[in-house]
């Protein structure tokens, strides 16, 4: 969604190297802040969430184990926020 959303508003410039980047589009002052620094702190740390939980690999850690509950969790909050913003 984030990257529907910064193609929808013409905000990438195609030198995006991942989350983070698009994430920044939506937090610059240049594009009127769609989302503010709260926002995009709790974002990215959804992403570092993902990442160690095997999205893109542990790496040398200890892979992270959701519990059913947790993983249940994680799914609504990426939800909630692809419905929030898709409104803005």
């Amino acid at each position: 969604m984030i990257k529907i959303i910064c193609g929808n508003k013409n905000l990438s410039n195609g030198n995006e190297k991942g989350a983070a980047d698009y994430i920044n589009h939506l937090n610059s002052i240049k594009n009127g802040y769609i989302i503010n620094n709260h926002e995009k702190e709790e974002l990215l740390s959804m992403f570092r969430i993902r990442n160690s939980h095997g999205g893109h690999g542990a790496g040398a850690e200890e892979k992270m184990v959701f519990t059913s509950q947790q993983a249940r969790r994680f799914i609504d909050s990426c939800m909630v926020w692809i419905y929030s913003l898709s409104k803005r």
